[in-house]
């Protein structure tokens, strides 16, 4: 089945050209892709923190002083999205 693909799909010769204007589309796809990626960590940051902090911490008993801070950070901002939430009901 790979063979029939190779065949069929992947030219020998490929008559064709890179034009300028691709060097620009690719430069663009890079760069939209880098900001989308910082995007994402900078709204999921709490979470991704949270989350190593959770599975990396030392003892059973003992709370990260980080961890407390992002559950703290949490709550803080469900306090906050209740309270708009309340001005528009």
């Amino acid at each position: 089945m790979i063979v029939v693909f190779l065949l069929f799909f992947v030219p020998l010769n490929a008559y064709a050209y890179l034009d300028l204007g691709t060097a620009g589309y690719l430069a663009q796809i890079a760069l939209a892709t880098l900001a989308g990626a910082f995007f994402a960590l900078k709204v999921f940051w709490s979470r991704i923190r949270y989350f190593f902090h959770k599975t990396f911490r030392g003892k059973k008993g003992s709370k990260n002083i980080v961890v407390k801070n992002v559950i703290e950070t949490k709550k803080e901002s469900d306090e906050d999205n209740m309270e708009r939430n309340k001005r528009f009901l």
